[in-house]
């Protein structure tokens, strides 16, 4: 994890800040700041990888799917609708990042 900055930490002992109130206050909100782009990727990578635990037999999206698909033996209508669901999951949270990721840019170049 990146350091802050040293004039961050000379401000808070400035202030007069404990280590756990630096660290509340100063160093924890820089790390979310860096840090929830690429978590809010890892979630939507974890969503749409999901489909990976069918092979297990949990009935999650891709495992009912699945089971329509050999009961009403439509597959190609079936995945569809199983990707698109995936597809409007996966956007909101996409948008989310990219505009988080817009504003940490603008915070940076201020």
């Amino acid at each position: 994890m990146q350091q802050p900055a040293r004039e961050h930490l000379d401000a808070c002992v400035a202030l007069g800040l404990k280590p756990w109130q630096r660290t509340l206050y100063v160093v924890l909100p820089q790390a979310l700041r860096s840090a929830m782009p690429v978590l809010l990727t890892n979630g939507i990578g974890s969503l749409q990888q999901s489909a990976l635990v069918a092979i297990v037999a949990v009935a999650d999206l891709m495992y009912v799917g699945k089971s329509l698909a050999t009961e009403a033996y439509r597959p190609l209508e079936t995945y569809t609708v199983v990707a698109l669901i995936y597809f409007a999951l996966s956007l909101p949270i996409a948008k989310l990042v990219h505009v988080i990721e817009g504003r940490q840019d603008l915070a940076v170049k201020r």
